[in-house]
């Protein structure tokens, strides 16, 4: 199982908190990539082409491939996800695989999602939980970055 922070949205990032709350689903951005089940890339830069494909003057399209192969290949189900703006995060646990999303259900235009439950657990538990230091936690930048693959088996074995 892995722990994912993920930054919400840059312009709306407490309204994507508060609609993934309600529709139980996490987004990410770079709709304009299409839909990665339909691309069934073998690389990064496969994604990325898509990128240039439909937005040739996309400065961030090497980054926004990056994040979405994390997201479509890495982020499995039962793997926690810190949904943040800022500080303030929602913790929700992946419950299925990744879908692209129509207009109807796109958050924002993050169209590239997948469905989780929220959990009723605070950000500072998890990280104690899952031994994540706050000034890592602090520091990310990226979109979509690991901060721990905890091996469950072992886990199980320190609880018993």
């Amino acid at each position: 199982m892995k722990i994912w922070k993920l930054n919400a949205h840059h312009q709306f990032p407490d309204e994507t908190i508060q609609m993934s709350s309600e529709r139980g689903s996490v987004p990410i951005g770079w709709a304009y990539s299409g839909d990665l089940n339909e691309l069934k890339p073998r690389s990064i830069e496969d994604i990325e082409e898509a990128i240039y494909r439909n937005v040739p003057d996309r400065e961030n399209a090497q980054t926004g491939a990056q994040n979405l192969w994390k997201f479509l290949l890495d982020m499995k189900k039962e793997d926690i996800v810190l949904l943040c703006s800022g500080l303030t995060c929602a913790v929700f646990q992946i419950c299925g695989e990744y879908t692209y999303a129509g207009e109807d259900r796109d958050i924002f235009n993050y169209r590239h999602q997948r469905s989780a439950s929220l959990l009723h657990k605070e950000i500072d538990q998890i990280l104690k939980e899952y031994s994540i230091d706050m000034d890592v936690f602090n520091s990310t930048v990226e979109v979509l970055t690991l901060l721990a693959d905890v091996d469950t088996n072992n886990l199980a074995q320190e609880l018993i």
